[in-house]
């Protein structure tokens, strides 16, 4: 009969399920963020490093702009509280919010308030983006060529989160 493994032989991608690893371990100056492999933390230290959905927040319109923030959160729907790499694209809607369509470049562009722009592509429309250090993106959507409406959608790794409607005025 073959013996079973029960060593991990120090494999970087083992878990510990069953010793509990205190969270004085969870960020580490030498291994990085709390989610990396190397780290001494537990499966659910690790997934509350990662993004389970977004908070977001419209503003008013204002000279042609309005701000779109969002606040990235994690399992516990607490601000995500580390920097995350985001798929970033306004999409075109309808009066109603009820759909989205293709990646617009109709708008007069974006401009970046809280985070980093990492590359843009399609006029503005589409751009890698880098949340600041709470886990927060806040984008200026401009248009100025009447009533028009958007939504924006953010990927972050596997998952897609779209905003409410956002609305220009005539």
């Amino acid at each position: 009969m073959a013996r079973r493994n029960t060593t991990s032989r120090n494999s970087p991608y083992a878990l510990n399920a069953t010793a509990y690893v205190s969270t004085t371990d969870a960020v580490s100056a030498t291994t990085g963020q709390g989610g990396s492999p190397r780290n001494n933390t537990s499966i659910w230290e690790k997934l509350n490093s990662m993004c389970f959905d977004v908070e977001w927040t419209i503003g008013t319109e204002s000279g042609d702009a309005i701000n779109v923030t969002a606040q990235l959160l994690d399992l516990k729907a607490r601000n995500l509280g580390r920097p995350a790499m985001v798929d970033w694209s306004l999409r075109a809607s309808d009066v109603a919010g009820a759909s989205w369509g293709a990646i617009d470049t109709a708008s007069d562009g974006l401009a970046i308030v809280t985070g980093t722009v990492i590359n843009e592509w399609n006029a503005d429309a589409w751009a890698q983006m880098q949340t600041d250090n709470d886990g927060k993106l806040t984008v200026t959507v401009g248009d100025s060529t009447g009533a028009d409406y958007y939504k924006v959608q953010i990927v972050v790794g596997d998952r897609v989160f779209l905003s409410p409607l956002i609305t220009f005025a005539a």
